[in-house]
């Protein structure tokens, strides 16, 4: 990791140059443009490991950018806007982002932050042609579901998308608003108590294979955590 090509996409040049320097700087090889229509072009004619958006951009905002990448694209997408409401957060994930950094940042989070991701995305790629292990569990992109010693879980879509995306962030907690966004999108009623409802039953099938729901944690008022103690359950 490194060397990946980065698109950094803003239209304040002065907030362009210093994020580009900053990546260049950790070793990665930035291209910069600052509209969204000409980050479209450029992801058409050439390949990316990563793009950063600004959110506030004429035209065309980082919102609708995101979701014209996504219509052609799983390149993964940070965003990077001094809009740091949680609504604004949760359209983030929702447009198809994978995480999302508040202005003003600390330049050393920023490159950890992109190297997470790009770890996540190779750790997604190898998982999607062989299933993930996560300890005792084996997730199973083409099924839709997890196993234990060859046995199902017999998880719904959503189930399987919540430990996914859990297993993913192992030991790091997940709010309710960012995982109700990379899972359900836009169709997700932040008044609803259907996260909570998946939760439940996700914990309550892993249960029933060597007592696992004890391994996903709620963190009130926080998110949801999938412990990695879990990697060292027989």
């Amino acid at each position: 990791m490194g060397s990946e090509r980065i698109l950094v996409v803003d239209d304040e040049a002065a907030t362009r140059d210093l994020l580009s320097r900053i990546l260049s700087e950790a070793g990665f090889d930035v291209t910069d443009t600052f509209n969204a229509e000409e980050a479209v072009a450029l992801l058409h004619r050439e390949s990316f490991d990563l793009v950063t958006l600004d959110v506030m951009m004429p035209h065309v905002n980082g919102f609708e950018c995101c979701q014209r990448i996504r219509s052609f694209s799983s390149v993964p997408v940070i965003f990077v806007s001094a809009r740091g409401e949680s609504n604004s957060e949760v359209e983030g994930f929702a447009s198809g982002a994978d995480d999302y950094i508040q202005k003003p940042y600390h330049p050393q989070a920023v490159v950890s932050r992109v190297k997470a991701v790009l770890r996540r995305a190779a750790q997604r790629a190898a998982a999607e042609g062989e299933g993930q292990r996560i300890g005792p569990l084996l997730l199973d992109f083409r099924a839709q579901d997890a196993f234990v010693a060859n046995a199902a879980l017999g998880l719904t879509g959503k189930e399987f998308e919540l430990l996914r995306v859990l297993g993913e962030h192992l030991g790091t907690i997940v709010s309710r608003e960012r995982l109700a966004a990379l899972v359900w999108g836009d169709d997700f009623d932040p008044d609803s108590r259907t996260l909570d409802v998946h939760i439940y039953r996700l914990r309550r099938k892993m249960d029933e294979h060597g007592d696992l729901g004890r391994h996903l944690l709620t963190k009130r008022q926080r998110g949801y955590l999938l412990s990695p103690a879990i990697r060292g359950v027989e």
